[in-house]
């Protein structure tokens, strides 16, 4: 089967999360992404665990293998001017180019837009930076709880009367990835009908004021009315909602308000709670000090009842409700495995390892999961391959630190 963006050369700059996990998005589909990486340890992340048993390898962090599968890896010294001739000569022949750098590196290194561009006007060319080109705070450092903590998200997580608190390691980052790859594909599908490609200034801070959930309850609803919403426990407006202990875990349960009360109650076994007086409105169950009486009745249910029986359970009465799954759970659960969400991939140092797959089912061009490549393993073929490098110029250019 042919692969969506099968003939399409991604020269990828990048190094860190949201820069690899966009181009790792488009190696997925079918581009031949020419990953470019330092002569001295490659890309950062190879550096970060976890490692194959724990043991610290440039081969075999997770990290590095997730966010870099099905791409090449040449190393090149982009500071050496014949490192960053290299890489304008792979410019030169690509359809994208994606890079991460701190703003105003790639002009300093002779690869800036203006320059690239000069020699393939259709380029599409995509810059991942903390917070963008331009601004006050274009040069500051940045990392996800900084993204997290200043783009808005984190103000509103946790508990009301506690500090925020930070979600799990390099959401933002993969966000940002996400949406690098998108505006990419945009572009490049406008330069594929005859148009020249732009300049793509991608802010991970920006993605993180720009998600779903800050738009619209904190951003839109501060411009509206000028109010800043409070942090709110489990409770929220309706209860029970949250997550609650069962027999071998945790659920998580939307089953408050008039809509999702009775079912909740029809879930549990005592319909008759319906009609109750002390639970006749969702004033009485949070604010009157009766959700106690109800926590009694709902968690001696709870309790008594596994994960599975309580998801069959809130199917049957129509309740959203979910069992808490832990790592193992997730890796090992029928729907994804009947799915194919999980895909083995083959790697000759760390050998066959599961990993998340496709971010959506293609039924034509199958999205392709491979493994990340070996730090410089391709530098040989596309060096020589793709610009014509004999052996004998290679050794030099390995002799003078270049690759």
């Amino acid at each position: 089967m042919n692969a969506s963006l099968a003939d399409v050369t991604v020269l990828d700059l990048t190094s860190g999360i949201a820069g690899p996990f966009c181009a790792k998005l488009l190696a997925g589909l079918g581009a031949e992404v020419i990953k470019i990486e330092r002569p001295w340890g490659g890309d950062p992340t190879r550096q970060v665990g976890p490692f194959l048993r724990d043991e610290p390898h440039a081969e075999t962090s997770a990290l590095f293998l997730d966010l870099n599968g099905g791409k090449k890896s040449v190393t090149l010294n982009l500071r050496s001017t014949p490192g960053a001739a290299i890489a304008r000569e792979l410019a030169a022949g690509a359809d994208m180019l994606i890079e991460s750098f701190t703003p105003g590196a790639m002009e300093r290194l002779g690869l800036g837009y203006d320059r690239v561009r000069g020699s393939n006007p259709r380029l599409t060319y995509v810059s991942i930076s903390n917070f963008g080109q331009n601004g006050p705070y274009r040069d500051y450092k940045g990392s996800d709880i900084v993204f997290f903590g200043m783009g808005g998200e984190m103000f509103s997580t946790g508990l009301p009367d506690r500090s925020p608190i930070r979600l799990a390691n390099y959401i933002v980052q993969h966000q940002a990835g996400n949406l690098a790859a998108a505006a990419a594909l945009m572009d490049f599908q406008g330069g594929s009908r005859g148009g020249a490609g732009q300049w793509l200034d991608i802010s991970i801070y920006e993605s993180a004021a720009g998600s779903v959930d800050r738009r619209f309850q904190y951003l839109l609803g501060y411009a509206y009315n000028h109010a800043i919403p409070n942090r709110s426990d489990n409770i929220w407006a309706a209860y029970p909602t949250g997550v609650y202990p069962c027999k071998d875990g945790f659920i998580d349960i939307f089953g408050g308000g008039r809509q999702f009360f009775p079912r909740t109650c029809r879930m549990i076994g005592r319909p008759e709670l319906v009609e109750d007086p002390r639970f006749a409105s969702d004033a009485d169950l949070i604010d009157s000090g009766r959700k106690d009486e109800f926590d009694a009745i709902f968690l001696s249910w709870a309790i008594d009842h596994t994960r599975a029986e309580i998801l069959e359970a809130a199917q049957q009465a129509n309740v959203y409700a979910a069992p808490m799954l832990t790592p193992e759970d997730v890796f090992h659960d029928a729907h994804y495995r009947e799915r194919g969400f999980f895909v083995e991939v083959q790697h000759p140092v760390v050998g066959t390892i599961g990993y998340p797959g496709a971010p959506a089912k293609f039924s034509e061009t199958p999205w392709t999961a491979a493994a990340a490549p070996l730090l410089g393993e391709h530098t040989p073929e596309i060096l020589s391959g793709r610009l014509g490098y004999t052996s004998r110029e290679l050794s030099r250019l390995r002799q003078a630190d270049v690759i």
